[in-house]
């Protein structure tokens, strides 16, 4: 049983908060906040703004926030709640976004946002959605035809695994509406199809490929002790049906995907990359996390809390660039991976 204790909020009534830039950019941020599940609280909104630097953050205080949240709540009718052990409002309806647009950019945002998401949509009646009401949009903000094709060719479509228009809407709709799942799923080992009854805590896209992060409830009949976590991939999905049923949100999933952790796969607490010549350069780009030490023998990269396999595939397409210092077993381990390699394709020329 989920202990999450939850209160509805229920602010003084007062006036409202007049809808003016600096609140608008307030209110944008804490919905932002909301729609990621972060739970927003005062201390939040205020580092969050302070990074932006705008809607003069030294004046803000936490009466302002409650003020915004009850123009959100009373005028514009927002589904929000506060959850007490997260210290944080939420939104019940995570589809919720009856925000009027009255600024310029905020239109260009809203159009070029939106058609990004429309690329990255597979097709299906969202990604048809989508279009029909930025094109709307873009009318609207008088934009010319050369603006419009400028913008296509920004979001132009890339290659990307095809996921069934019917399965994406299915999961889409579960996720939103916090519903379980049946699905038939092809594994990748094997090709073996599996009917499982899944709760779709997380929607991602990760590398061009969409997938499902949650927890399992059945194997075929067969009921899944303790509901363990899994990840499937929506391309392998034959099909796809909402049942019966609601679950709530497990937030720690949430915040390890977007914490970076997808997948369940084995991390380093600490690795040292010696690099050589350019090498440095496009490390940073890798990890952007990582730091860069000067020593006698070159740039050390040091990495923290990094997965394995990231660190081996770095390594091993640097070409000699770059080479492990620490740990040993890693080393070792990169070694063998290349001494196999050169065999094998030692082996290969003399066929």
């Amino acid at each position: 049983m989920n202990a999450r204790k939850i209160i509805c909020v229920h602010l003084p009534k007062k006036d409202s908060v007049p809808v003016n830039k600096k609140s608008q950019i307030r209110i944008a941020c804490l919905l932002r906040l909301m729609k990621e599940e972060r739970y927003p609280n005062y201390p939040m909104v205020l580092k969050e703004l302070s990074r932006l630097d705008e809607a003069g953050v030294c004046k803000l205080s936490q009466k302002t926030i409650q003020r915004d949240v009850k123009y959100l709540v009373e005028e514009l009718h927002a589904p929000i709640k506060y959850d007490t052990e997260r210290k944080g409002y939420y939104l019940t309806d995570r589809s919720w976004s009856d925000v009027p647009i009255t600024e310029e950019v905020e239109m260009d945002a809203a159009v070029y946002g939106a058609h990004l998401a429309e690329t990255l949509l597979p097709p299906s009646r969202i990604a048809s959605e989508i279009r029909k009401g930025t094109d709307a949009l873009w009318s609207r903000n008088n934009a010319t035809s050369e603006e419009f094709a400028a913008l296509n060719s920004l979001v132009a479509r890339g290659s990307s695994q095809k996921v069934s228009p019917e399965v994406f809407q299915t999961v889409f709709e579960a996720w939103r509406l916090q519903a379980p799942i049946v699905v038939k799923y092809r594994r990748a080992g094997d090709g073996h199809v599996l009917q499982m009854t899944v709760e779709p805590h997380v929607l991602t896209l990760f590398d061009n490929v969409w997938y499902l992060k949650g927890h399992l409830r059945k194997t075929g009949k067969t009921a899944a002790s303790d509901k363990p976590v899994i990840t499937l991939a929506l391309h392998r999905m034959l099909g796809a049906l909402r049942i019966d049923g609601h679950f709530q949100t497990d937030t720690k999933m949430v915040d390890a995907v977007n914490d970076g952790r997808l997948f369940d796969l084995p991390r380093l607490d600490c690795v040292k990359i010696l690099l050589r010549e350019s090498s440095a350069i496009w490390s940073a780009e890798a990890f952007p996390k990582g730091s860069l030490k000067k020593t006698k023998d070159g740039m050390v990269l040091v990495l923290k809390d990094i997965e394995e396999y990231r660190v081996l595939n770095f390594v091993m397409t640097s070409g000699g660039k770059a080479s492990v210092q620490s740990p040993q077993w890693l080393r070792e381990k990169i070694n063998g991976y290349a001494l196999a390699v050169a065999k094998a394709n030692k082996n290969e020329r003399k066929k």
